[in-house]
């Protein structure tokens, strides 16, 4: 656990089916474009499509294992990885940790 290479980045991604409800919406663009951006007008059906803010979380290790995974929710996303470089800290440093309460989360000193 403690070689696990761990990063969570976020990405943006314009989604062509119906978006994830735990998604956030970062913008909007048209199914076709012009060179500047606006909205192609010699497509009748011309659809706005939403450009969402997605979670990007990669997995690694001296091993050769590479694993990317992409997540609706980028905050949870790297809410994640923060969580998993903790434990790797509190595993790195063989001691106990305690929760906010005072009890202990790992017990390792006895």
């Amino acid at each position: 656990m403690t070689e696990l290479g761990i990063a969570s980045t976020a990405t943006s991604f314009t989604e062509t089916e119906v978006p994830p409800r735990d998604s956030r919406m970062i913008g909007t663009t048209w199914a076709q474009v012009n060179k500047n951006g606006s909205r192609d007008r010699r497509f009748a059906h011309n659809r706005e499509l939403p450009i969402m803010r997605y979670g990007c979380l990669n997995l690694s290790s001296v091993g050769g294992m590479n694993q990317a995974s992409m997540f609706s929710n980028a905050e949870a996303s790297a809410d994640f990885a923060r969580a998993v470089g903790e434990l790797k800290r509190i595993l790195a440093s063989g001691r106990s940790s305690r929760r906010l309460d005072g009890r202990p989360l790992l017990d390792r000193d006895e």
